[in-house]
């Protein structure tokens, strides 16, 4: 522990005032010497023992004061904070539903050879398909005419005209039951068929 400053100066200034009190005891005892010359020695003894003992300087105790230490918040977590985050795929899959992809079945409308008139067998169908196209608007049908014929430059021609007359009235009965003809495309093929059987139209649905 260090002594302050003031406390080492009024040590000094005892110090002092205290050889000053020992002159004048020396000085006052000498002036007795002659009346008491056996206890001169003795009084002066004492008395510089008592003025030369230096008096206790008072002890300053210093407390060392330690600086609080401030506590640092903790943050709670919550159980939300440390579950895994899902995959963006499945986010994504969440957040948009899957568009429905499923499409009615095709229609076939048979023909006799040569014949371009609807019967009443093939009414009942583009019923069912008009209904089809009028409870999904995000679909349209395709009409794919075919005719049979001979094969040659006029019989691939004919062929060709019945397909076209056959595809365009089924084209006027779908509009006449209400579905918009901007969602109905005609395609005359004549000849052009993959498979029998030769005289058909066949009603393909697919996405607007």
């Amino acid at each position: 522990i260090t002594t302050p400053p003031a406390v080492t100066a009024q040590t000094r200034a005892v110090e002092e005032a205290s050889q000053s009190a020992v002159d004048s005891v020396v000085k006052e005892v000498e002036e007795r010497a002659s009346s008491q010359p056996a206890s001169l020695e003795e009084e002066v003894d004492r008395s510089v023992e008592d003025l030369t003992t230096p008096p206790v300087a008072p002890v300053i105790e210093t407390e060392e004061v330690e600086a609080p230490v401030q506590e640092q918040p903790v943050e709670q977590i919550s159980n939300e904070s440390l579950e895994a985050p899902e995959p963006a795929e499945q986010q994504i899959a969440a957040l948009t539903p899957a568009p429905d992809t499923s499409l009615p079945s095709r229609q076939r409308i048979l023909f006799a050879e040569s014949n371009t008139d609807l019967g009443s067998d093939m009414l009942s169908k583009l019923d069912t398909v008009a209904a089809t196209l009028r409870d999904n608007p995000n679909i349209r049908a395709q009409l794919f005419a075919y005719a049979s014929g001979q094969d040659t430059d006029t019989g691939h021609a004919q062929s060709r005209r019945v397909s076209l007359s056959r595809a365009l009235e089924i084209r006027n009965y779908l509009v006449e039951q209400g579905v918009p003809s901007t969602r109905l495309d005609v395609r005359a093929l004549g000849q052009k068929y993959s498979e029998p059987p030769s005289d058909r139209v066949d009603i393909i649905f697919a996405v607007r």
